[in-house]
């Protein structure tokens, strides 16, 4: 049952790569959420605590990628405002 959790991380990391290349290749974030990855990012960083007390590397490593394209984005968002 391992797979499942392996899956839904890329397809769960997956939604967010397009807006992030979106904001790059644009260099504009006009049409893009702030607050939804202000939202995700501590949404994915509680996950990823979740994830460390349960020893799921699936939840850790899903997350933190998360996490980590969300904070992206937040900084381009910021830098081409």
């Amino acid at each position: 049952m391992r797979y499942i959790g392996i899956i839904a991380g890329i397809v769960s990391v997956a939604a967010f790569i397009p807006q992030v290349i979106k904001i790059y290749m644009h260099k504009s974030a006009k049409d893009v959420s702030a607050l939804m990855f202000l939202a995700s990012s501590t949404g994915a960083a509680l996950w990823v605590e979740y994830g460390f007390q349960h020893q799921s590397i699936e939840i850790c490593a899903t997350n933190m990628t998360i996490l980590l394209l969300s904070t992206v984005a937040l900084i381009l968002m910021w830098r081409y405002r």
